[in-house]
């Protein structure tokens, strides 16, 4: 799940739900509270890692930006996610890419105004990726998921604060 990693520790990363439970998500003036820095930190199986994320409107949509530091054997990169709600579709989106040719889009079907929601894959599908549990409050989110590495589950974990 590589693409998690990419989705979700910029988040979508990954995907940022950093607005405060009761707000309205559908209407896109109300993801404004997601707008700022964040301060991340991920651990994925046994590697720990620390990062920012710069979260700005774009249209209906915000963006996020992040640079991740080099760790192990994965060079240093960039990732960019647009994240957002489809009232129509009664959708949360994710779309992620990277510096590094990765690339994924998320989703969830959770009502807008959760403040827990189960994401998946909506593109590419792995069937090996297990789905991420994002949990949020109005400065700080959690996403948790599992993903196949080496022939085995591993556990990714990403805190983030504003």
């Amino acid at each position: 799940m590589n693409r998690a990693v990419t989705a979700f520790a910029a988040l979508l990363a990954t995907i940022a739900l950093g607005a405060a439970p009761a707000a309205n998500h559908s209407d896109p003036a109300d993801l404004g509270a997601l707008v700022g820095t964040w301060t991340c930190t991920s651990v994925n199986g046994n590697v720990v890692q620390h990062y920012k994320e710069t979260a700005i409107k774009w249209g209906p949509w915000i963006q996020f930006t992040s640079d991740i530091p080099a760790i192990g054997d994965q060079p240093a990169h960039k990732t960019v996610d647009y994240f957002g709600y489809d009232p129509k579709g009664k959708v949360w989106i994710n779309a992620s890419v990277s510096s590094l040719g990765d690339y994924s889009v998320v989703k969830s079907t959770a009502p807008a105004s959760a403040s827990t929601s189960t994401w998946t894959d909506a593109y590419p599908v792995d069937p090996d990726d297990g789905p991420a549990t994002v949990s949020f409050a109005s400065k700080k989110y959690t996403v948790d998921a599992t993903y196949k590495a080496k022939g085995k589950q591993t556990p990714f974990h990403v805190a983030c604060t504003k």
